[in-house]
């Protein structure tokens, strides 16, 4: 009985899929936002000598996810000038 309602379900599904009406929108330019790079904020903490390795691999962590960040945002940039120059 289950097998029923799900194959039933799946057919139902297929048949309004493929009533849906499809759309290809082709954008002819690329639009630049100059974005700016987040100074970052440091603190002095206290922990426990038994919460180093933790605190550390947090910091690790952190700092991988600005340096990924701050490469973004240099490369958006980057690209930004380089279509401004052109379409000049």
């Amino acid at each position: 009985m289950k097998m029923i309602v799900i194959l039933q379900f799946l057919v139902f599904s297929f048949l309004f899929s493929g009533c849906a009406e499809k759309q290809v929108i082709i954008k002819k330019e690329v639009v630049c936002i100059e974005q700016l790079l987040i100074p970052r904020v440091t603190a002095d903490i206290r922990i426990y000598p038994a919460d180093i390795e933790v605190a550390i691999a947090y910091k690790e962590s952190t700092d991988s996810a600005f340096g990924f960040y701050e490469k973004q945002v240099k490369t958006n940039n980057k690209l930004c000038e380089k279509i401004g120059v052109e379409n000049e």
